[in-house]
């Protein structure tokens, strides 16, 4: 007998279409076969309900105390904003919920580090939203660095260079440093993610952090207001593989220029380039050889997963990254990225923006 679709429920299912819940979780949740969108839940009680009728979803919550303890859900997944992260996260962690949170995790490594904390003594599987790892493209690379295609990786250089996002007022928050936002704790964190889960963890780094134009303009009503978010992020750091690289990350990129990321090996160089965020762009790779050759890769569709949306839709890689957690789940196997490595990506930040302040190289916390 066939098992039941996991019973997924949203926190942050805004039925406007505004926000990483409308746009990623929810059309992965329903483009994935072993998935079911089985609650939802806003701040508001009619937007809750919208967004159930919206989406097909079999109940709504108003505020997320509710969809959390209720004990038909099996999987909670978190696309709020981080500042609300640990309550919600908190509350499916009691009822025994597995969870899944969007990146940042925490504030700070110190909110992430209790989360996890809270997950490990309950036992409970637990991954956060860096599901750049998750991308087809990043999956392939790793099974190309793994076999050997380039020899032993020697050093990486990676830029993502996008564009500023807009900015509504009653989101101003996207727009402030305090609240987790910007390019060195979104941006820096993902590409970061992603060079962890390719060539190994971060153990010292230098950098600068920036916030190279302050100003801004709501897009909805036109006020004028000044960023505190970084949208410059530069660093060099050494891996505990002993590979070391350079990143620039930014937010200011006019036109965008998207991402790439080469890895130089012995036998060749690896790279991988896309028009946006890895974590949900179209990519190409390509292996460049010693003697000047170039092989274009096509990625096979066993990376997948069986899971219908294009690769530029941000909901391909959350729906790759919710099944390998429901799988996990089921075995008892630990899923990655969880919460530790949350923790982990945190304190790399952390000391990017030391590093920044203070100067010099800085020593990851363990």
């Amino acid at each position: 007998m066939a098992e039941r679709p996991t019973r997924v429920g949203v926190v942050g299912a805004d039925p406007s279409g505004r926000g990483f819940g409308p746009r990623a979780h929810i059309p992965g949740i329903l483009s994935a076969p072993d998935l079911e969108l089985f609650a939802v839940s806003t701040a508001h009680a009619e937007t809750a309900a919208a967004a159930a009728e919206r989406w097909g979803a079999s109940r709504w919550y108003e505020g997320f105390e509710g969809l959390c303890a209720d004990p038909d859900v099996d999987l909670v997944t978190v696309s709020v904003r981080v500042r609300l992260h640990r309550p919600v996260v908190e509350a499916a962690l009691a009822s025994g919920k597995a969870v899944y949170c969007e990146w940042p995790l925490g504030l700070d490594p110190a909110e992430a580090g209790s989360m996890a904390k809270a997950a490990a003594e309950r036992r409970v599987p637990n991954g956060v939203g860096t599901q750049g790892r998750f991308s087809p493209a990043v999956r392939l690379v790793r099974e190309l660095l793994d076999r050997g295609d380039i020899g032993r990786p020697l050093t990486f250089a990676v830029t993502q260079q996008l564009s500023r996002f807009a900015v509504d007022e009653d989101r101003a928050w996207l727009a402030r440093a305090e609240e987790a936002s910007g390019a060195l704790y979104v941006a820096a964190g993902h590409v970061t993610d992603t060079i962890r889960y390719l060539l190994g963890d971060v153990i010292t780094v230098t950098g600068l952090a920036m916030t190279a134009a302050p100003d801004g303009t709501y897009v909805d009503t036109g006020v004028h207001f000044t960023w505190t978010a970084h949208d410059v992020v530069a660093y060099v750091c050494r891996l505990a593989s002993g590979v070391a690289g350079v990143a620039h990350i930014t937010n200011l990129a006019n036109p965008s220029a998207g991402f790439r990321l080469r890895i130089f090996g012995e036998e060749g160089t690896l790279t991988i380039a896309a028009p946006g965020y890895i974590s949900f762009a179209r990519a190409r790779i390509w292996h460049d050889r010693p003697d000047g050759e170039r092989r274009d890769l096509s990625i096979p569709n066993a990376y997948r997963d069986g899971v219908e949306l294009p690769d530029e839709h941000p909901g391909l890689n959350v729906a790759l990254a919710l099944r390998a957690l429901t799988r996990a789940a089921r075995s008892g196997e630990r899923f990655r990225p969880d919460f530790s490595d949350g923790v982990a990506l945190h304190r790399v930040i952390e000391s990017i923006e030391r590093s920044s302040t203070e100067g010099g190289w800085q020593r990851v916390a363990e």
